[in-house]
């Protein structure tokens, strides 16, 4: 998909820069991710490692969850 995004990037004026970017780094790049998180996930659970596979899925979703909310809490301190 991002090899498509450049090709039609680059060899035309179809998407500008700023929407290419968009497209492979945050679209695809959410993919990619999102991929590696339950590729990782399943992995543990295939090798019968429960604990790990609930620590790492906790883990993973309250250090999101985490970062945002220290994100919001940094952007409103800097707009003052």
């Amino acid at each position: 998909m991002i090899s498509l995004i450049a090709g039609f990037g680059g060899r035309s004026e179809l998407l500008s820069t700023e929407m290419r970017l968009l497209l492979a780094t945050g679209f695809c790049g959410g993919f990619t991710t999102m991929s590696s998180f339950v590729y990782e996930l399943g992995q543990f659970i295939q090798d019968k490692e429960y604990f790990y596979a609930s620590t790492y899925f906790s883990a993973t979703l309250a250090g999101a969850g985490l970062a945002f909310l220290l994100g919001l809490i940094l952007s409103e301190l800097l707009m003052r």
